[in-house]
C-alpha cells in the first residue's frame, strides 16, 4: 500500500496573512503577485509631507522643524518610529551639526498629535524648499536581454523627494536630503548630498544619513534585549561579506537610546535606533564647489511573520533596486587557454546553448597583462565569439594575493583574505584601471572578480589614493564600486564573491565549501539541492552561483569527479536538473562541456529547457521541502506574469533507492492562480484540470522514481 502524507507547505499563505493582521492588503490586491494597483505619489497637507503608496507612508513634519513623525505599514497598521528625530547629522571639519529635529518631546516611547505643538525648531539648518521628480538611475546600466526573461523597469518606478536645508552660518555648505519611495513595494530609501560652496575645503569626518527612533515590539525579556525585533527589514550600500562569512553591512547600526527612559530594559540598552552611518572611518574631503553623497539606505516593510513571505518581499526588493541582477547567462569556465582551446569552447558553446564563455582560473588567462599583443589575440578572440552570439570574457583575482610591493598591501589591522592590496595605493589604481582598459580593449562582456576589497582599512600615509586610516575604507570602497559601475555600463556581467549587488554586481556565491565537491558524486547531489534550498531565501535564484567542477577539485579521485562526462551522464544529468531547475546557475568548471553525442544530447536537453522556460525558472523560489536524505525534496519556481501556459514549475527529488508516491500540496498563489489550474507532470504526457483550496493550493498525488527527480507544470486552466 502506499504512503499517502498531505504537507502543509506554509504556516500562512497570503490569504492567511490577510486574517492575520487588520488593515492587510486583501488577496486579490496582493502586491507581491500584483504590484500595480500601489503607486508612489507624494502630497503636502497641514505642513507635512507625505510619501505614500498604498502599502507603506513616510510623515515629515515641516514645521516648526523638519522631522520624520511616522512611519507606517499601511498593510499591517503598524508604526515604527516611537519619536521623531533630526533627518541627518554631518561632521564638518570636527564640528557636528543636526540637519532638522525638533525639540519638546514629553516622552521617547510614542508621539500623540497634541504633542506637536510643543514641539521646537533644533539643529542647525532650516528648510528651504522641496522638489520632487520621478527616481533617476543610480548608475549606467547597458541591459543584455538575451540572459533575462522580465524587462524589468530601470530606473525603478516611483518618485525621489528632495529637501533643501541652508544655514544660517555661512561657513556651513548647503544639504539636500533625499528620498526615494517606490511604485508595488513598502520600499524608502534615504541618501543625503553636500555642495561644497563655503569658498574653502571641507572634511566631511563622519555623518548619519537616517535616524530613526524605532518602537519595541517586544519586552526585553520576551528576547534578547539587546535586539529590536522591528518589522523593518534596512540595507545599505555598505553592505558587503564574502560567500563563506555572514554578511556584513557596514552602513548601518542598531544603537541605543538612553534618553528613551521608559524602554522596558532597567539600563535602557536596548538597540532601539537605527542609523545609517559609516561602521568604519570615512573621512573624505570636499573640494572648493566639489559635490559629495553619502551611501544609500532602503528601508522594507513585511506584512507577515512568516519566513517565506518575508523572503519573498526582500527578493521583490532586489529586482526593483538591482534589476540587474536578474540576468542569468549560462557559463561555461574553461581552464584552458590556447586558441585551439578556446575556439574549441566556443564550438561547445554554440554546439549545446550555453551563452558566455569565461577564462577561469587556473586556465593560464591573464587579465592584468599590459602586453599590446597578448591583448590584441584576445580581442581577436572576442569577435569571434560575439560573432558566434556569445559573450567572452575573463577571471582576475584580487586579493588574498599581494600587490607589487609590500608596502603597496594594506598595511596595519589584519585584512580579510590576509594579504591584500591596498587599492588605494599607485598599484591597486593601476590595477583597476588595467582591467578596464584590458575589459574595454577586448570587448569582453563577462569578468570574474576573485577575492574583491571586503571592508579592509589601511594605515599607510603614503598611499597615493588615501591620506592614511581615516579615509582608506571609503576610498577603497569607492575605487571598487567603480570598477563595477564601469562594468554595468559596459554590459560586462559581473561575479563577484561580495555583495556588491547595490552598485553594479551581478551574482555572488550562493553558499558552499568548495571541498565538498570533494565528496562522492552522489553525496554531492544532496548537499548540492541543500546550499540552493538555504541560499535563497534572501536572494533570488539568479543572484547565487553554484559550483560543478567537472574535472578533479580539491581531491576525491574518480569518485567524486565528473570527468570523463560520458561515464557519468546519470550524475552530469541530475546536476543540471539540480540548478537549472531552480533557475541557478553554476560554475561548470573544465576543459570540456560534451564528450560524446549522448552527452551533446543530455546538455541540449536542459539548455533548451532553461531558456524555454527562464522566466518561470528565475523566477519567485517557493521552498517546498529541504534536502535531508531522508525523504523527497524540492521547490517550485513561479511568476504570475508568465505568459503562456506554464506560470510554475516544481522540482521534485528523490534521494532514496526506492520509488517515492506522495500526495502533495502546491502553493500556487504566487503563481497568480485561483479556483482551478491545469497541470501536467514530467512523466505523465495529458495535463489535467484541479479545482485549487481557499489558499490557492493544488492537491497532487506524485511518484517519484528511485534517485531521479520530476517536474510538475502548472498554469492557467484552458
Amino acid at each position: 500500500m502506499k504512503s499517502r502524507i498531505v504537507f502543509a507547505l506554509y504556516a500562512f499563505g497570503a490569504a492567511a496573512t490577510t486574517a492575520l493582521f487588520a488593515g492587510v492588503v486583501p488577496m486579490d490586491r496582493d502586491w507581491l503577485v500584483d504590484p500595480s494597483p500601489f503607486a508612489a505619489k507624494v502630497h503636502e497637507v497641514e505642513g507635512r509631507l507625505v510619501l505614500e503608496n498604498g502599502l507603506i507612508r513616510r510623515t515629515l513634519l515641516l514645521k516648526p522643524g523638519v522631522a520624520t513623525w511616522s512611519f507606517r505599514n499601511l498593510m499591517t497598521d503598524e508604526e515604527y518610529v516611537r519619536a521623531p528625530s533630526p533627518e541627518a547629522t554631518l561632521v564638518f571639519d570636527g564640528r557636528e551639526v543636526l540637519v532638522g529635529g525638533v525639540r519638546g518631546m514629553p516622552v521617547l516611547g510614542y508621539t500623540c498629535p497634541q504633542d506637536v505643538a510643543r514641539y521646537r525648531a533644533e539643529g542647525s539648518y532650516s528648510l528651504a524648499g522641496w522638489s520632487e521628480r520621478p527616481i533617476a538611475e543610480r548608475l549606467a546600466w547597458k541591459r543584455r536581454p538575451e540572459w533575462s526573461a522580465r524587462d524589468l523597469p530601470w530606473p525603478p518606478k516611483g518618485r525621489e523627494v528632495a529637501l533643501s536645508f541652508t544655514a544660517a552660518d555661512a561657513t556651513l555648505p548647503p544639504v539636500v536630503v533625499h528620498y526615494e519611495i517606490y511604485d508595488g513595494i513598502p520600499l524608502v530609501a534615504k541618501w543625503v548630498t553636500v555642495a561644497n560652496r563655503t569658498g574653502r575645503a571641507l572634511t566631511i569626518k563622519t555623518y548619519r544619513s537616517e535616524i530613526l527612533r524605532l518602537a519595541e515590539s517586544y519586552a526585553s525579556h520576551d528576547v534578547d534585549y539587546r535586539e529590536n525585533p522591528t518589522e523593518l527589514f534596512a540595507i545599505s550600500e555598505f553592505n558587503y561579506g564574502d560567500a563563506s562569512s555572514k554578511v556584513r553591512d557596514k552602513g548601518l547600526a542598531r544603537t541605543r537610546d538612553e534618553t528613551y527612559t521608559t524602554q522596558t530594559d532597567y539600563l535602557n540598552d536596548r538597540l532601539c535606533r537605527l542609523e545609517a552611518s559609516p561602521q568604519l572611518p570615512s573621512a573624505e574631503t570636499v573640494p572648493v564647489n566639489g559635490e559629495w553623497t553619502s551611501h544609500r539606505t532602503w528601508e522594507l516593510a513585511f506584512d507577515s511573520t512568516e519566513r517565506e513571505r518575508r523572503g519573498l518581499a526582500i527578493r521583490r526588493f532586489w529586482r526593483t533596486v538591482a534589476p540587474w541582477t536578474d540576468e542569468n547567462p549560462l557559463i561555461f569556465h574553461l581552464t584552458a587557454s590556447s586558441d585551439e582551446r578556446v575556439r574549441e569552447g566556443f564550438r561547445q558553446c554554440r554546439e549545446t546553448g550555453f551563452e558566455t564563455l569565461l577564462m577561469s582560473f587556473g586556465s593560464g588567462f591573464n587579465l592584468e597583462s599590459r602586453d599590446a599583443a597578448y591583448r590584441a589575440r584576445y580581442a581577436k578572440l572576442s569577435a569571434e565569439a560575439k560573432a558566434a552570439g556569445l559573450a567572452f570574457g575573463g577571471y582576475s583575482l584580487t586579493s588574498s594575493r599581494r600587490a607589487g610591493s609590500a608596502a603597496e598591501n594594506v598595511q596595519g589591522g589584519r585584512p580579510r583574505f590576509g594579504v591584500a592590496p591596498c587599492l588605494a595605493a599607485k598599484w591597486g589604481q593601476d590595477y583597476l584601471a588595467c582591467l578596464k582598459d584590458f575589459m574595454r580593449e577586448a570587448d569582453f562582456g563577462i569578468f570574474e572578480n576573485d577575492g574583491p576589497y571586503p571592508g579592509d582599512t589601511c594605515n599607510a600615509t603614503n598611499h597615493c589614493g588615501h591620506v592614511g586610516y581615516e579615509d582608506s575604507f571609503i576610498t577603497q570602497w569607492r575605487a571598487q564600486t567603480d570598477l563595477y559601475r564601469f562594468c554595468r555600463a559596459n554590459g560586462i556581467y559581473v561575479n563577484q564573491p561580495d555583495n556588491y549587488y547595490l552598485v553594479g554586481g551581478s551574482k555572488n556565491g550562493m553558499g558552499y565549501k568548495e571541498v565538498n565537491w570533494s565528496l562522492p558524486r552522489d553525496q554531492q547531489l544532496i548537499v548540492e539541492r541543500q546550499n540552493v534550498y538555504d541560499g535563497t531565501w534572501t536572494k533570488t535564484s539568479s543572484m547565487g552561483w553554484m559550483f560543478v567542477p567537472l574535472a578533479q577539485y580539491h581531491g576525491g579521485g574518480a569518485a567524486a569527479t565528473v570527468e570523463p562526462l560520458k561515464d557519468h551522464l546519470a550524475h552530469y544529468d541530475q546536476r543540471f536538473a539540480d540548478l537549472l531547475g531552480a533557475g541557478v546557475q553554476a560554475c561548470w568548471r573544465g576543459p570540456r562541456l560534451f564528450d560524446t553525442p549522448e552527452t551533446l544530447d543530455l546538455v541540449r536537453k536542459w539548455t533548451a529547457f532553461y531558456k524555454r522556460y527562464r522566466r518561470v525558472l528565475t523566477g519567485d523560489f517557493i521552498h517546498l521541502r529541504r534536502a535531508d536524505g531522508r525523504d523527497w525534496d524540492g521547490w517550485l519556481m513561479c511568476d504570475a506574469a508568465a505568459p503562456g501556459d506554464v506560470r510554475a514549475i516544481a522540482s521534485l527529488f528523490n534521494p532514496t533507492d526506492r520509488a517515492i508516491a506522495r500526495t502533495l500540496l502546491l502553493p500556487l498563489d504566487y503563481a497568480g492562480l485561483h479556483g482551478r489550474a491545469r497541470l501536467r507532470c514530467s512523466n505523465d504526457a495529458e495535463p489535467h484540470e484541479v479545482e485549487l483550496d481557499a489558499q490557492d493550493r493544488a492537491k497532487i498525488d506524485v511518484t517519484i522514481p528511485a534517485g531521479g527527480y520530476i517536474h510538475v507544470f502548472a498554469g492557467p486552466k484552458n
